[in-house]
């Protein structure tokens, strides 16, 4: 799948197909964290592909051949995103945050955005 202009250029204009990854985290049956993550051919390679249900982040964590890069962080304020993750989440339109951040291994690299419910009650 080639990434979104703005996913591409983070990751390099040399990567034109990466795979997308979304997950839902859950807890007590609640949608507590989105994340979507841009894993890389060479990433993929590297076996991060056919996952499944495991976490990414245990297998970047674990192995010290990743590095992640500097984490980036965000409130959202456009109030459309905000009401498409009121519904996703089910909680009220109340601001978001979320963090991102690139893992790399040599000329792998993997980008992992998450996006927090903070209608937790």
């Amino acid at each position: 799948m080639r990434p979104p202009s703005n996913i591409a250029k983070l990751l390099g204009d040399t990567y034109d197909h990466s795979l997308c990854r979304e997950v839902l985290l859950l807890c007590d049956g609640k949608p507590h964290v989105y994340a979507q993550s841009w894993i890389t051919v060479e990433a993929n390679e590297l076996g991060l592909s056919n996952m499944g249900s495991k976490p990414l982040g245990e297998r970047l964590f674990q192995e010290s051949d990743w590095q992640r890069g500097e984490l980036e962080v965000c409130h959202i304020q456009c109030s459309q995103s905000r009401k498409q993750l009121a519904e996703l989440f089910c909680a009220p339109a109340v601001p978001f945050f979320a963090r991102r951040s690139i893992f790399t291994n040599q000329n792998a690299k993997v980008l992992v955005c998450e996006i927090f419910n903070n209608g937790i009650e």
